[in-house]
């Protein structure tokens, strides 16, 4: 395995079909209850979109058109896939972290120890991850999309995986 830069639009790559409608369906998380959903990583792609806000934003750093972010989608072997988003800006204006150095972070660090690994779930990952230091929206957007994984594959709300109860 290995990173993959997406050149598929994100529309023509399927979401993992959920296999039912989790509101109002799922009883109160039971205090304490864990859940180890065993996941072996066969694919990680990392997808750089340009979106043009509806209307300007500006703040005391200037005023933005667009909004630049990094989509990550983690496929297991399964073929089921999880999402995350890497929410650094652009410019390092706000924080240290932007859309380059977390793409890079990705690429090099993070994602290379994932690759044909088998993972208990996503709670997992940061002890893969101590080496690196800083990048947290890098590594956010990385566990993020392993949690959503999980869930899909657990076929369970990714609310009662953190332990919280559904929604009603």
């Amino acid at each position: 395995g290995r990173v993959q830069s997406r050149s598929q639009s994100l529309s023509q790559r399927r979401l993992a079909q959920t296999w039912r409608s989790f509101d109002g369906e799922i009883a109160k998380v039971q205090a304490g209850k864990r859940y180890h959903t065993e996941m072996r990583i066969a694919a990680v792609g990392l997808s750089a979109l340009r979106l043009p806000l509806v209307r300007s934003f500006e703040t005391s750093f200037g005023r933005m058109l667009a909004r630049e972010l990094i989509l990550v989608d983690v496929e297991d072997e399964s073929g089921a896939v999880g999402w995350g988003e890497c929410v650094a800006d652009a410019h390092p204006f706000y924080s240290s972290e932007t859309t380059t150095t977390a793409w890079d972070i990705l690429g090099h660090y993070l994602v290379p120890p994932m690759l044909g690994r088998t993972l208990d779930g996503a709670a997992d990952v940061s002890t893969r991850w101590s080496a690196v230091r800083g990048h947290q929206m890098a590594k956010a957007a990385l566990e993020m999309a392993l949690w959503d994984l999980q869930a899909r594959i657990a076929r369970r709300p990714l609310c009662e995986l953190l332990g919280a109860p559904a929604r009603p």
